[in-house]
């Protein structure tokens, strides 16, 4: 789903949609496994998403002003 919205917006972030997706992809592996096995609070695994994007998204919007990218 991603790397879809990463082609329709023109990849405003370039190389770095990859690692996003990666992430995305691990995380969703970490949670069907802890559920799987009755972890039922397996679902921090968006709570890590939501501080890896808290930590990681300052330094985006750094990189696509200094690219001249529109941001939202």
């Amino acid at each position: 789903g991603h790397l879809i919205s990463a082609v329709v917006g023109g990849w405003p972030l370039g190389p770095f949609h990859w690692l996003v997706a990666l992430e995305m992809a691990g995380l969703g592996a970490l949670f069907a496994v802890l559920h799987q096995r009755g972890w039922k609070i397996g679902s921090a695994a968006a709570l890590v998403n939501v501080l890896i994007a808290l930590a990681v998204a300052p330094a985006a919007a750094r990189l696509m002003a200094k690219a001249g990218a529109p941001h939202a």
